[in-house]
């Protein structure tokens, strides 16, 4: 899927769970955005240095290996969202989302609940 280099309604998307990809990338396009998967950390930097995004989110049950990576994409693009969502038990992996620097961990249930919230908020109407 090919996306404008500057576009607002933006966002870049690390999920390998194809029910939650679409259920994301669908709420998105329904409001008015787009998300583009990204799977590795190159990925990621390569779309942070060509294009502008407004917005990262992370599934910590597929994709917490990037989370070493947050703060280097939000230098790269400081007004970056970053959201990540993952089990409600792995209280570990959320605390490690929080000092990676997300500025929001949700557990995935909440995420899923206030998808279409989060994407107008963080995807849509971008920085406060």
């Amino acid at each position: 899927m090919d996306i404008p280099p500057v576009s607002p309604g933006n966002g870049l998307l690390a999920c390998r769970d194809l029910f939650f990809t679409t259920r994301i990338c669908d709420t998105a396009r329904a409001l008015g955005g787009r998300m583009l998967t990204v799977a590795a950390d190159e990925s990621v930097r390569q779309h942070l240095l060509t294009g502008t995004f407004r917005l990262l989110i992370i599934d910590l049950d597929t994709s917490a290996a990037l989370l070493p990576y947050v703060k280097a994409y939000r230098e790269l693009q400081p007004d970056l969202e970053v959201i990540s969502f993952g089990s409600h038990v792995e209280t570990a992996v959320l605390q490690q989302a929080r000092e990676a620097g997300c500025q929001q961990v949700l557990p995935r249930s909440r995420f899923s609940t206030q998808l279409a919230e989060l994407l107008t908020t963080h995807l849509l109407l971008g920085p406060r």
